[in-house]
């Protein structure tokens, strides 16, 4: 039933296509609804109320937290945040296209604003190794999320449809809606 809604709503997208360029992806954006989300982590599998709240950061958000040119994603739990940061830049050949670049950094917040680094890799194949992925996982190319739907006022409640369309093969075809909140 989501699917069949989404696919509904892509051929209205406000940004025409050109999402991956839009300002008006820049903010902090809360997971609604997966198919496929699971499979980067189990913990997003479990049931409401249980399971952690998930953000994305992207532009000017993901700059003040990890650096220029870099999306974060992150996983709330009770007194712990787990955060996952790529570097992202927009496709050569599609203006509705992310591309997902190394390095790859895993750290914990903690309270007080403490962070430890977990874990840096320098390469799409090093991380997928370290997620024990298969060597064809391994050896696929960038991660590449397009950007199906976006509205643009940058207004909190702006929805924005991903997909998942090249990479990890055992994410590909996930596919994402979000909420903007700031």
């Amino acid at each position: 039933m989501v699917m069949s809604a989404i696919e509904e709503l892509v051929p209205l997208d406000p940004s025409k296509g050109l999402a991956a360029k839009s300002k008006a992806l820049d903010g902090t954006w809360r997971l609604l609804w997966s198919a496929g989300a699971d499979k980067f982590s189990p913990l997003l599998g479990l049931p409401r109320g249980i399971r952690p709240e998930s953000m994305q950061l992207l532009g000017t958000s993901a700059t003040e937290a990890v650096g220029t040119d870099r999306v974060a994603n992150l996983l709330a739990l009770p007194g712990i945040t787990a955060r996952l940061s790529s570097g992202v830049r927009v496709a050569d050949d599609n203006d509705a296209l992310l591309v997902i670049l190394p390095p790859f950094r895993f750290e914990v917040l903690l309270p007080g604003g403490a962070q430890k680094t977990l874990f840096e890799a320098g390469s799409d194949a090093d991380f997928r190794k370290l997620n024990a992925r298969d060597a064809d996982a391994q050896a696929a190319g960038r991660n590449l999320y397009l950007q199906r739907y976006l509205d643009t006022s940058g207004k909190p409640g702006d929805l924005r449809v991903s997909t998942i369309v090249a990479g990890d093969p055992v994410i590909v075809g996930s596919v994402f809606v979000h909420e903007r909140v700031a």
